[in-house]
């Protein structure tokens, strides 16, 4: 015989208020944790995928030195040119020399029979005559007389000008005699002047060059052909009172 089952009847009796804060914080304590699963899973699969960098592949640098520089080249060999094959000397052609022919002696002449001395003419020995007597040398001619040479001079006709008389050595007193040599052409021209003797003071020096120059000579003569030849002038600058 079934029995009736029995209805049970569950009646949830409600926590305390203190176990009720135990629980929450079982709850907080486990959603927490079940977080931190979860991101510890996802985590661990993030990194299985992350491929694993490759590891630098170590450089090595060796420095090669350059190989030395080819030895130069070795001059060509130059050979000695073959010396040349002798050659044959003809050969001597021997001439046969001519047999000396026999020299015939000749016969001695007959000598003439002796002529008896009183025979023999006598025969006389021309003298051969005396050799003339030498000439006397012609007198020798006399050198020609040399020509006389003339020198060359100014004559007052020709009407050369004065040196003039520096003012300043006039309001000094200067005085002096210059001697001038000149070089006279053959055309009676001054070629070049000279000064041989100083005056003592350059201004009358220059005065007398200057005016000497521009002089004409009677040219030097051999004879009667002038020619060229030096001359000395006098110059003499003198204070009238």
């Amino acid at each position: 015989m079934l029995l009736p089952s029995a209805r049970i009847m569950r009646v949830t009796v409600p926590p305390p208020a203190r176990s009720r804060d135990v629980i929450w914080e079982a709850l907080l304590l486990g959603i927490v944790a079940l977080e931190l699963h979860v991101l510890a899973f996802f985590w661990y699969q993030g990194a299985a995928d992350t491929p694993t960098p490759p590891k630098p592949l170590p450089i090595e640098i060796t420095f090669v030195a350059p190989p030395p520089p080819p030895a130069p080249p070795l001059p060509p060999k130059v050979e000695a040119p073959a010396p040349l094959p002798p050659v044959a000397s003809p050969p001597k052609l021997e001439v046969p020399k001519p047999k000396p022919k026999p020299i015939a002696k000749p016969k001695p002449a007959p000598q003439p029979a002796p002529v008896p001395e009183d025979a023999i003419p006598l025969q006389t020995v021309p003298v051969p005559p005396a050799p003339p007597a030498p000439a006397t040398p012609a007198a020798e001619t006399a050198p020609p007389a040399p020509e006389s040479v003339t020198e060359a001079h100014s004559d007052e006709r020709i009407g050369n000008p004065k040196p003039e008389y520096p003012s300043i050595a006039r309001r000094r007193g200067w005085e002096g005699k210059a001697l001038v040599k000149v070089h006279v052409l053959e055309n009676g021209r001054a070629d070049s002047v000279e000064l041989a003797s100083t005056s003592g003071h350059d201004v009358l020096d220059r005065s007398a060059l200057t005016t000497v120059a521009t002089w004409r000579f009677v040219p030097a003569a051999r004879g009667k052909i002038p020619i060229a030849s030096w001359v000395t002038i006098a110059v003499t600058f003198k204070l009238e009172n």
